[in-house]
């Protein structure tokens, strides 16, 4: 949906169309991973961070504001499930004292919301 409108606004889009490869080139590797063990300045980070601004509000500077407004929704929302569910296995995997009670309460939280919904379905 996001490229189908860039391509109805070609003329405010086409300077980004045409420099996409080589920002992709420099955006992506720097934001897709990172080896935990890499060293990394405050400088490349607030650089990183200024490059996806940058990007964003050109993007919502042309006529497809929408459509990228809901695409970042959709990746911002996945992304938090992703690193929530790989902060949850890392606690599972220490499963020290400090980790105990959180774990404790979310499974207790997980299973009050399958008596629920199981419950709720039984009715229909």
């Amino acid at each position: 949906m996001l490229e189908k409108c860039m391509e109805r606004h070609s003329d405010y889009y086409l300077p980004f169309s045409m420099r996409r490869k080589l920002m992709m080139k420099d955006f992506l590797p720097s934001t897709v991973w990172r080896d935990p063990g890499e060293s990394v300045s405050p400088n490349e980070v607030r650089e990183e961070e200024e490059k996806g601004e940058v990007f964003s509000a050109f993007m919502r500077g042309g006529g497809c504001k929408e459509p990228f407004t809901d695409w970042e929704d959709c990746t911002d929302e996945a992304t938090n499930v992703g690193v929530f569910a790989m902060m949850t296995k890392c606690m599972v995997w220490m499963l020290t004292d400090h980790y105990r009670p959180f774990l404790a309460a979310k499974k207790t939280a997980q299973e009050h919301i399958e008596k629920e919904l199981q419950a709720f379905l039984l009715k229909e």
